[in-house]
Parts: structure tokens; C-alpha cells; sequence
């Protein structure tokens, strides 16, 4: 005769077990963890410079670089400076070339274009300074990522050059789409990139962030590098100091013309 076997011994553990797995607790630990907010990831990025309070408490700032262009040409220099009450000065200039610069003593406005055919200055508004410097300051571009984003979203892990980094999404009222990648070690801003709605053949541009330095409370990027297509415009800070900068830098040009 065969062996007896008790089937309630056999399936009473199997049943101990399933009930286990479909428990809330079981099914708690294998879910997904949730993606961190973007707001929290860029804030991680703030305090990862040295946080919120060394940012605003810079009064001013005056840094110096080099800039080159595609196709080999000697580099240019650049200057950018500002300062509080509205105050800003932005310089670039290349052998051969010209020099532009634009700025504002917190008054007026002003902006200069020199070329080898001529020099053109030209009173601007004060709102006119004010979005240049925002586009032309990096530093202030860097600290203010979410400012002026229609919506935002972590994305998730992903790499940027070969890095381990957090993916954020953002979206601009201005027909942009913007993906920026945090290190996810270090916190710090590894690039990002840009699409253009309204020109969806044109080619991202991209924006890497490197050679970070000690500045004073704060760690900040020495070089820019933006790419797009065959272009690429190469950024290096030689310094930067946040000593209050002589008045004078600020004055409008001898040669401004008068309000018409």
C-alpha cells in the first residue's frame, strides 16, 4: 500500500508563507521608495555651496575669466560685476574684434558696443540691465535653477558625463525645456540641458559645470563649457572676490546720450 500522506502537513507551511508575502508589510518593502522631491534635490544643492545664508549674504562679487570661440581664434577676456542697489557692470572683449559691454550704477542703464568701424553707446532701462545680467551671470543662473519654472520633476538616477546624478525636469513659461543633473554624491551641479520647444530640429544646448574652487564661505564652479551642435563656447574663471568693488566701475560712459 502506498504511504499516507497528510496533506494538511504539507499545506498548512505553504499557506503560512503566502499569507505572510501578501501581508501589508511584505508588500510595504518590495514597493519602489518614492523619488525625492526637485525642490529638495536643489536645495541639497544649495547647502552643498554653502548653503542659503552665504549666498545672500554676498553683497558683491567681481569675477575675471577667459572665453573661447570655435575655430581657434586667441581667447577673449571677460569681467562681470555687481553689486547691491542694481548696480552691474558686464565686460567681454576679443583681440581684433571689439569689446561689448552693458551695466547700470542703479540709475541708469547703459550699454557699449566697440568694433574696429566704430563705437556705439546706447541708454537702456533699468529692467533691460536687469534680465541681461540675470542671463549673464552664471553664478546667480546656477543658484536660482527652479526661479521661473512653470512645473519641475525629479526624473531620477541617471549619468551625466559618466556620472552618477539626479535627473530634474523643468519647464519654462518660455518654451523651454530644461534637465538638470545633480552629482548624486556630492549634491553639486553637474549641467544641464536645453530644448527648445518651438524649434524642435535645433540641436540641445548643453552646459557642464567644473573645476570647483573654495571661495571665501562658499565652493563655487571655475568652468563653463557650452555645446550644441558644432558649437562650443569654453568659459574659464581665473577669480573671483566678493570685496566691494570701486564705485567708479559703475559709471555710465562719458559718451551716453542724453534722454530724447
Amino acid at each position: 500500500m502506498a504511504p499516507r500522506i497528510d496533506f494538511c502537513l504539507v499545506l498548512r507551511p505553504l499557506t503560512i508563507v503566502a499569507i505572510a508575502m501578501c501581508s501589508p508589510l511584505a508588500l510595504a518593502n518590495d514597493e519602489t521608495p518614492p523619488l525625492p522631491e526637485p525642490t529638495a534635490l536643489l536645495q541639497g544643492f544649495i547647502e552643498s555651496v554653502g548653503g542659503t545664508s552665504a549666498i545672500y549674504g554676498i553683497e558683491a562679487m567681481d569675477a575675471t575669466g577667459t572665453i573661447r570661440l570655435p575655430g581657434g581664434r586667441d581667447p577673449g577676456r571677460f569681467r562681470w560685476v555687481v553689486a547691491d542697489e542694481g548696480r552691474a557692470t558686464f565686460e567681454t572683449a576679443f583681440p581684433g574684434l571689439g569689446r561689448s559691454v552693458f551695466g547700470s550704477d542703479g540709475t541708469v542703464g547703459w550699454s557699449a558696443l566697440e568694433l574696429p568701424s566704430g563705437r556705439t553707446v546706447t541708454r537702456e532701462t533699468l529692467e533691460t540691465i536687469d534680465n541681461r545680467r540675470r542671463r549673464a551671470n552664471w553664478f546667480e543662473l546656477a543658484f536660482t535653477l527652479g526661479a521661473n519654472a512653470t512645473s519641475m520633476r525629479t526624473v531620477g538616477l541617471a549619468e551625466f558625463d559618466g556620472v552618477r546624478a539626479w535627473e530634474i525636469e523643468l519647464v519654462r513659461g518660455d518654451e523651454r525645456t530644461e534637465r538638470v543633473f545633480l552629482e548624486q554624491e556630492t549634491k553639486r551641479l553637474l549641467g544641464f540641458t536645453t530644448t527648445l520647444h518651438a524649434s524642435p530640429d535645433a540641436p540641445a544646448i548643453t552646459v557642464r559645470f567644473g573645476n570647483w574652487r573654495v571661495v571665501d564661505d562658499l565652493t563655487l564652479f571655475h568652468s563653463i563649457a557650452i555645446s550644441g551642435g558644432r558649437t562650443r563656447v569654453q568659459l574659464d574663471i581665473t577669480s573671483v572676490s566678493f570685496d566691494p568693488p570701486d564705485p567708479a566701475t559703475f559709471a555710465p560712459p562719458l559718451d551716453l546720450p542724453d534722454v530724447d
